[in-house]
């Protein structure tokens, strides 16, 4: 479970139990290798291109593949 799981609370739990799959509510008993199911799943962290990344490519195209990160980020961060 990430931090941002940790951060969020279950709305309920899934189990296996004699071959049957189970649901069970966060306030109910649940066994120990319960997996907690989330309303949303956590948002992972932009990462960009580090400018040595970057600077792999030919100069020329520098400012473009700039514009199109800060594109994808605003989508993913908007």
């Amino acid at each position: 479970m990430d931090n941002k799981q940790a951060q969020q609370k279950p709305y309920c739990y899934t189990y296996t139990e004699n071959g049957e799959e189970y649901f069970a509510p966060p306030k109910a008993y649940v066994p120990d290798d319960a997996m907690p199911l989330f309303t949303f799943p956590p948002q992972r962290t932009w990462v960009g291109l580090t400018d040595e990344e970057i600077e792999k490519w030919p100069p020329e195209i520098h400012s473009v593949i700039r514009a199109i990160e800060k594109i994808l980020e605003e989508k993913n961060n908007g």
